[in-house]
């Protein structure tokens, strides 16, 4: 079996319910009611700001430049209006009241966001978001999982992607 970093946090949180939805292959029901005051669920506006995040951190690696929340702050939320603009048309709002309060939580989540980003990267700049390893990628043929080595004779087979990859002043690299 080829894990990932998170199949094996899955299964070191709770070996039971790492069973159950990876062996057996079992989900807990969907829950059928949705809050008619909530646009989006916690998943997809997970993914929006994700989205967002990633866009930023990518045009500041390719400029080379350091984040900074008063030179960034118009440009995350220029980013931002995209997503939500997408969102909207794919998934419409309950209600006008609903898309301006997530909206609003939205540019809240940006801000904060930019605002720790300048203070975690004093001393460090990013330097690649979604590295995938032991995954096709573009420019390579290899699918290979990564063997991770317990001992002489047992290993674990991993492929995932690094959320984000940091580059300190002495050169040292830090991986989230």
């Amino acid at each position: 079996a080829v894990l990932s970093p998170t199949a094996l946090e899955e299964m070191g949180r709770c070996p039971l319910a790492y069973y159950f939805k990876k062996i057996l292959g079992l989900s807990p029901p969907d829950d059928l009611g949705r809050d008619p005051s909530v646009w989006l669920n916690p998943l997809e506006a997970g993914s929006l700001l994700h989205e967002v995040f990633k866009q930023l951190v990518e045009r500041l690696i390719e400029r080379g430049d350091p984040v900074s929340f008063a030179r960034h702050e118009a440009e995350l939320l220029e980013i931002l209006d995209y997503p939500i603009a997408r969102y909207r048309e794919l998934e419409p709002p309950p209600d006008q009241a609903a898309l301006i309060r997530q909206s609003e939580e939205f540019r809240l989540a940006a801000r904060l966001f930019l605002k720790e980003e300048e203070t975690h990267t004093e001393d460090r700049q990013p330097y690649r978001v979604e590295m995938g390893f032991g995954m096709s990628q573009e420019g390579s043929d290899s699918s290979e999982p990564v063997r991770i080595y317990l001992s002489e004779s047992e290993s674990l087979r991993l492929r995932g992607r690094i959320d984000r990859i940091d580059r300190e002043g002495d050169g040292a690299f830090v991986l989230w």
